[in-house]
Parts: C-alpha cells; structure tokens; sequence
C-alpha cells in the first residue's frame, strides 16, 4: 500500500485521539453526565434548601472504562505509527538496494562488452599475425580474409552489445539497420573472400 494514503488517516487518528483526552479530562472534572432532565426540574425543595438531584435514569459515565479505551487506542496509535517509520525506512531501503543491482548489472554488461571487443582485437591481431607469416601468400588473399574476418568480428561484437541489453525491446530502429547491414555486408565480404562468381567479372 501506499504510505501517501496511510500517512493522513494516522495524522487524523492522532489528533481524534488528543481531543479525546482533552475531552475525557475536562468531562471528569466537571462530573459530566451524557443526559439529564433541566436544571429546575433535578431540584426539590427540603426545609429551606433546594437540593439538586440528578434524573434518577441516568447511569453515571464509567471514567475508567473510558480511559482504558483511550489508552488501547492510543496503543493501536503508536502500532501503527511504528510500522508506518518501519515501511518507509524498508521503501527507502529497498530504492538503495535497486539503484545498487541496477549498477551492478550496468557494469557488469559494460564489462562483458569491453571483454568482447578486447577479445576481438587480440583475435584480429593474431590472425593477421598468422596469415602474413604464411610463406607464398598473396597479399591480396589476405587483405580480403582480414576484411571479411573484421567484419565477422565487428557482428559478433555488435552480438554480444544486443545480447546485454537490459530490454532488448529498449533496441531502436537505427540500431537494427545497422545489425542488418553490417550483416548483409559481411556476408558480401565472406563470398568476395570465397572467390564468387559475380565479384570475379
């Protein structure tokens, strides 16, 4: 539940309960009766004195009774006021803690991608370490197998930023033209390496 509508029914609770001590204290001190007949009507004359008498109906307000209500309520008051602090400190407890899992997987994707993308210059550093040491290789074999391993290495680097995506859903439109084309480019490059039909004309 939300603490914004808990939070005035226990200020409201609270004053209902200090005005009730203030009216508990002031009826027992003037002896109050919730009902009684007119003044004029409790008085009856005794020799020359007129003695007042209550209505003989009215039952007497049990004062103890009364505080003992008081105090459970006031109980209940501080029940609920404590678990009210104890739900905001675990609301802002919990907002803490989120905001730390949400950095803590931020740089955890940050990580996995710049182990990707060191990956693939140590891979593309040695591949084209081995393939220039390859005695009688044409120079042009391998600048087409370096570019058609770049670009291999550039999807799968491209891969690995999609697959750490928080919501893949979170993914723009410029982002899937570029998967697209760089796909479809590599794809081209690796059949120009393959000696193709159409690119040997």
């Amino acid at each position: 539940m939300d603490c914004n509508v808990v939070k005035p029914y226990i200020i409201k609770l609270e004053v209902s309960l200090r005005d009730s001590y203030e009216n508990y204290e002031w009826c027992k001190d003037k002896n109050f009766l919730s009902f009684q007949l007119p003044a004029n009507e409790c008085k009856i004359k005794y020799a020359e004195y007129n003695i007042f008498l209550s209505s003989s109906f009215v039952l007497p307000i049990n004062y103890e009774k009364i505080l003992r209500e008081l105090t459970e309520l006031s109980r209940k008051l501080e029940k609920y006021k404590t678990l009210f602090e104890v739900h905001e400190n675990l609301k802002s407890e919990k907002t803490i803690i989120k905001e730390l899992r949400e950095n803590i997987e931020k740089n955890d994707r940050r990580s996995i991608e710049i182990l990707g993308i060191f990956a693939a210059i140590v891979l593309f550093t040695s591949s084209s370490v081995q393939i220039f040491s390859i005695k009688g290789v044409d120079f042009k074999q391998a600048l087409k197998f370096m570019l058609c391993y770049s670009y291999s290495l550039t999807l799968f680097i491209f891969l690995i930023w999609l697959i750490t995506r928080e919501n893949i859903k979170s993914v723009t439109t410029i982002h899937k033209i570029f998967f697209f084309a760089l796909a479809i480019t590599a794809v081209i490059s690796l059949l120009y390496t393959l000696n193709w039909a159409p690119f040997n004309k």
